[in-house]
């Protein structure tokens, strides 16, 4: 598992449908080595509080096989680095292969993964893509969001460690498939609402779930 490059980018206005927006989907490459916060990377920052940031939302991953997933879906070549709103982009690392609670070491920074990203209209703009948030999210292919748990410095082409990780573990895939597209998983839900190092965010998202199943049966 690879980082492959660390995007940060400050909030700033833009008009977006007609109405003005403040958002910090706007993410770019930076060189050398980075200081990563307990709430944010160097130079980056959130809008839409608190949708985004937070002590359990402080950063956000994408998987580099996105990329080429989506290349090939729109036809496009012009998808670089921090394009879909992440601040670290990543390989070997995508939903089916992450955990919920996995403890990751990159350089000499130690994350979490928290739960998954929701992806929302900002990207659509961003991408000039209309409502390719809605495709995105339905395709599982939404990424995640991490706490740090030790502040430290991270660089492009860092190795990135697995260090930590629930001895009955859920995937970022199965997290996104139980909460988020409502498949019938009942068994992963249960394990989901047990996990210690869930965000406070996703046990809404569990518990409503849990509801939803509970009606249709």
């Amino acid at each position: 598992m690879r980082l492959l490059s660390v995007n940060v980018g400050m909030p700033a206005k833009h008009m977006i449908d007609g109405k003005e927006v403040t958002t910090g989907i706007f993410k770019w490459p930076v060189p050398g080595r980075n200081r990563v916060r307990r709430l944010a990377i160097a130079g980056d920052g959130h809008a839409n509080q608190p949708n985004h940031g937070g002590p359990d939302q402080a950063l956000s991953a994408y998987s580099v096989d996105h990329y080429q997933f989506w290349g090939a879906r729109f036809d496009r070549d012009d998808f670089s680095w921090g394009m879909f709103g992440e601040n670290l982009t990543v390989a070997g690392m995508n939903e089916t292969e992450i955990c919920i609670g996995d403890v990751l070491e990159i350089g000499t920074t130690t994350l979490q993964v928290t739960h998954p990203r929701i992806p929302c209209f900002r990207l659509s703009y961003r991408l000039g893509i209309p409502k390719f948030h809605q495709e995105q999210l339905e395709s599982g292919r939404i990424g995640y969001l991490l706490r740090v748990l030790e502040e430290g410095d991270i660089a492009a082409g860092d190795e990135v460690r697995l260090v930590e990780r629930e001895k009955k573990p859920i995937t970022v895939a199965q997290c996104i498939a139980a909460t988020l597209l409502d498949q019938p998983l009942p068994g992963v839900l249960s394990e989901l609402d047990r996990l210690p190092h869930l965000s406070q965010r996703w046990r809404a998202q569990v518990a409503a779930a849990l509801s939803r199943a509970a009606v249709e049966t």
